[in-house]
């Protein structure tokens, strides 16, 4: 779509570049014809040629001589009715001109681009005086439509190079813009099975989260609410004393109850608020390699070591971080910008309860 999408650009702008490429010759014909009018009429054999109705056929001669040496379609120089004295095809000489020249004979010097007897053509004509400044006739002068298609066919090359170029580079492009459209594809679609990987995860570490009670712990019940106080009854008569009871033997002591379970115990993560998404599994691989490494270790190193990429190390990390589990220490070295190390720290596990006396 990129591609065809380039293609209708090009051609919509070589189009619009063929249609200025004429537009201009056209301005450019209708110039240069309005300037050899000016030369024509300023030649003063002319006007008195045209005055003297031309016995001797000099206003022909002038007109052709101009018209080979210009090479224009025609030179027309006609008098002050409008008749021909000059014409390429000597069988039109002393008819009537095919288009208007009102403008010319009013003194009005004009361009157009219009059909007349030798057909389509730019044109500029040019009014003719006498020596005393009188309009006794035109100048007129075209150059044939089909000489500006030659000379505008003769411009294509140039066009289509310029063309070509521009869908050159526009294809490059393309394919550079797809080719990173597909790198990020595909570190998308990687993102994406991280987040299904913790989501199939996730039962499993809830399921880790919760830790069963203990038989000899049982949990606190709340106190009972404040009951009335009973009427007072009357005192029971005295009842004889019980006889002593021999005492009872020694029972052996007790042994000796597990102390709380400390960070350094059996499970590698105790006491941890795991965070949304976040896997126990992954989090005691990260804590197994900081307890054995033996000095501060980078995020990079750390996944390495676990198969995961950075940026999931570097969530766990912060969540050990936040419950006091690693000490962070900047390494900043000689260059660049410092690296974050992390080391492992046991926390100290909390002074046993005071029993209630």
């Amino acid at each position: 779509m990129r591609l065809l999408s380039l293609l209708l650009v090009l051609c919509i702008e070589g189009g619009l570049t063929e249609l200025r490429l004429y537009s201009d010759l056209v301005h450019q014909a209708q110039q240069r014809a309005l300037t050899i009018s000016r030369a024509v009429a300023s030649d003063p054999r002319v006007a008195r040629a045209v005055i003297a109705r031309d016995p001797e056929g000099e206003v022909q001669a002038l007109a052709e001589h101009d018209r080979r040496l210009t090479e224009a379609q025609f030179v027309v120089v006609t008098d002050s009715r409008g008749i021909r004295c000059s014409h390429p095809d000597p069988k039109n000489i002393g008819k009537p001109v095919s288009t208007d020249p009102s403008d010319a004979l009013h003194g009005r010097e004009t361009v157009s681009f219009e059909s007349g007897s030798l057909g389509l053509s730019a044109r500029g004509k040019a009014p003719l005086r006498d020596a005393d400044g009188v309009i006794v006739g035109e100048v007129s002068t075209g150059f044939s439509a089909k000489d500006l298609h030659h000379q505008l066919l003769a411009q294509l090359p140039s066009v289509a190079e310029n063309l070509g170029l521009q869908l050159v580079a526009g294809t490059i492009g393309i394919v550079m813009i797809t080719l990173h459209h597909r790198v990020e594809l595909k570190k998308l679609a990687r993102e994406i099975d991280v987040l299904r990987g913790l989501l199939r995860d996730r039962p499993r570490a809830s399921e880790g989260h919760q830790t069963p009670p203990s038989s000899d712990r049982q949990p606190d019940q709340p106190a009972a609410p404040d009951q009335p106080a009973a009427p007072d009854q009357p005192a029971a008569p005295d009842q004889p004393a019980a006889p002593d009871q021999p005492a009872a033997p020694d029972q052996p002591a007790a042994p000796d109850q597990p102390a709380a379970r400390s960070p350094a115990g059996s499970s590698p993560v105790p006491d941890l608020r795991l965070g949304k998404y976040r896997s126990r599994q992954i989090m005691e691989e990260i804590v197994a390699v900081l307890r054995s490494a033996p000095e501060p270790i980078s995020t990079a190193q750390i996944a390495d070591k676990i198969g995961r990429d950075r940026s999931t190390a570097q969530r766990y990390l912060k969540d050990l971080e936040r419950d006091d589990y690693v000490t962070m220490i900047l390494d900043r070295g000689s260059r660049g910008r410092p690296r974050h190390l992390y080391q492992w720290r046991d926390k100290p596990s909390p002074p046993p309860a005071r029993p209630n006396p």
